[in-house]
């Protein structure tokens, strides 16, 4: 009887285990529809005033205002723009007005801006 039992058990486990395998091997990995689909690498420049400027662990996140009246969110840190950059992170003020160039992107929250180049105007 236990011999019976066992062999039930190992021929259920058995049959979870095929089934289990074949259903992730048939299922397919498909990008996230909301995901920066061909954004990443591509630069826009824009004329922007700084409306507030956020401290954070590594840069600044800046809300921005372009001149056609769009507002952004801009990430203004040393990672993105490069320890190259010749931009002063000083001028990071409410009421000044840089050119940026950075890669933008539309999430639920509004516009985005990964800045990777700045100059104040």
């Amino acid at each position: 009887m236990k011999n019976f039992n066992f062999n039930l058990v190992a021929l259920f486990v058995l049959g979870i285990l095929l089934v289990g395998c074949e259903t992730a091997s048939s299922s397919q990995i498909t990008p996230n529809e909301t995901s920066m689909e061909n954004t990443e690498n591509q630069l826009t420049t824009l004329e922007v005033e700084v409306l507030s400027v956020r401290a954070e662990k590594d840069g600044y996140t800046v809300a921005l205002e372009a001149n056609a009246g769009e507002n952004y969110e801009g990430v203004f840190s040393i990672p993105n723009m490069g320890p190259d950059r010749t931009f002063d992170f000083a001028d990071l003020a409410p009421g000044n007005s840089l050119s940026v160039t950075a890669e933008m992107w539309e999430g639920e929250d509004g516009k985005h801006l990964l800045v990777r180049s700045a100059e104040k105007l």
